[in-house]
């Protein structure tokens, strides 16, 4: 798992929220590389689902507590599905990653850590990533 997640009871709230700590950025991949910033950014992509989604309730990238990027979401319940992936029949994995490729693998030109040189937007980046996934999940 990329980071530490722990589950805090607080007096005044009615429900639990759950603490994110990133790895230290020594201790990251590449590929890892602020990747909860990036998780961050993805929120306003994800709004048709909103009610599906942890709420980022508070975030600091500033490292200054901690050492570490870290974030506050809301605790969302219900039963947790372990490796839902191997669970799930292959068609319909493979009918929500269609989605993906043809929706979301696009020319974008904003910067992603881990980008590898040579490839100026996320595209092939992306394609590739999908086109490793065994082929019964396509």
């Amino acid at each position: 798992m990329y980071n530490t997640t722990y589950r805090i009871t607080v007096d005044n709230l009615e429900e639990p929220v759950i603490l994110r700590i990133a790895p230290a950025p020594g201790q990251q991949y590449t590929s890892e590389r602020e990747l909860m910033r990036n998780e961050y950014t993805t929120v306003p992509y994800v709004s048709p689902i909103a009610d599906l989604v942890p709420r980022f309730l508070l975030a600091d990238w500033s490292q200054e507590i901690t050492g570490r990027d870290w974030i506050v979401q809301s605790h969302l319940t219900g039963v947790p599905a372990p490796r839902p992936s191997r669970r799930l029949p292959p068609r319909l994995v493979a009918g929500l990653l269609r989605p993906t490729r043809r929706d979301h693998v696009s020319h974008s030109r904003h910067p992603r850590p881990g980008l590898r040189p040579g490839h100026g937007s996320q595209k092939p980046h992306l394609e590739r990533g999908l086109d490793r996934l065994p082929a019964r999940h396509r």
